[in-house]
């Protein structure tokens, strides 16, 4: 089997080898796929990240999140809890800053915070993923730390944990450990898994 470091080095190699007019037009045709989608329609508090290093290109979904009139939200390291996140309102004229990790977030203040809870949908940064919609991360397990009670409490119907990617990023089969939460859905260019 091979282990998430090996597929975490090789796929990202792949991301960042995309030609950016392909990477975008894969995140057009995921937008499309979304438009059509009730999950996506139902949804008012959307999580949300910025495309970074060959990632499929988020820009789409956001312009598309936009239009239709959602509240958007991004991640922010949690200033309390070590490894967790918490997520801000995200408006169009917003002020980003980078946070200790170069990730821009947007300058939160406690008005525009959000508990993960309160969101209806979080679409998650992933490396790689499979057939079961186990992913790979960048290996920090922040999502999977916030999105935690999930796994216990499935009674919690919320958010819908949405993986967006190119197709090329699926691979045969991750091992999952205990800790990792499994995405509800996966949207590529070309397919939903």
């Amino acid at each position: 089997m091979t282990s998430s470091n090996s597929i975490r080095h090789s796929v990202r190699q792949q991301r960042q080898a995309l030609d950016p007019g392909i990477n975008s037009r894969h995140g057009e045709a995921v937008a499309a796929r979304l438009a059509r989608m009730l999950l996506f329609r139902k949804a008012t508090r959307i999580g949300i990240y910025l495309s970074v290093k060959g990632e499929l290109d988020t820009a789409p979904v956001i312009k598309l999140a936009r239009t239709q009139g959602k509240l958007l939200y991004l991640p922010v390291l949690h200033p309390f809890l070590h490894g967790r996140l918490l997520f801000c309102r995200w408006d169009a004229g917003s002020r980003l800053v980078k946070n200790r990790f170069g990730i821009e977030e947007p300058e939160c203040r406690s008005t525009t915070l959000l508990h993960p809870r309160s969101l209806d949908l979080v679409f998650v940064p992933l490396v790689a993923f499979d057939a079961e919609r186990n992913r790979v991360g960048m290996g920090g397990g922040y999502y999977d730390r916030t999105f935690g009670y999930l796994k216990s409490f499935r009674q919690w119907q919320r958010p819908l944990l949405v993986g967006v990617a190119h197709q090329f990023q699926q691979v045969d089969n991750i091992e999952a450990a205990d800790w990792d939460v499994p995405l509800d859905l996966v949207i590529t260019e070309s397919m939903l898994v």
